[in-house]
């Protein structure tokens, strides 16, 4: 496992897409795995994000769970430009 600096930093340095809802992302495939980076807050639209709280992000999930509502409407908006990427690997 790398050191949490050593990681910290390689997030710091990656270069992101930004999407809409101001989603930023960043990914490394090596082989077959694939490893997603999420841009830390970087303005005022991130931080209404941020404070934007809990909703459940699928319907008719055999288990419920939920998650930051900020965060899945960002997600949302990231998300189908990770499935070109994994269909395409």
């Amino acid at each position: 496992m790398r050191p949490l600096l050593s990681l910290f930093l390689e997030i710091l340095n990656h270069t992101y897409t930004k999407v809409e809802n101001d989603g930023s992302f960043a990914i490394d495939i090596e082989g077959t795995h694939l490893t997603i980076y999420f841009q830390q807050s970087d303005g005022l639209t991130d931080w209404e994000h941020n404070l934007d709280f809990p909703a459940v992000p699928y319907r008719d999930m055999p288990e419920t769970w939920r998650c930051h509502r900020g965060f899945l409407k960002v997600w949302k908006s990231i998300e189908p430009y990770l499935i070109d990427i994994i269909n395409d690997k």
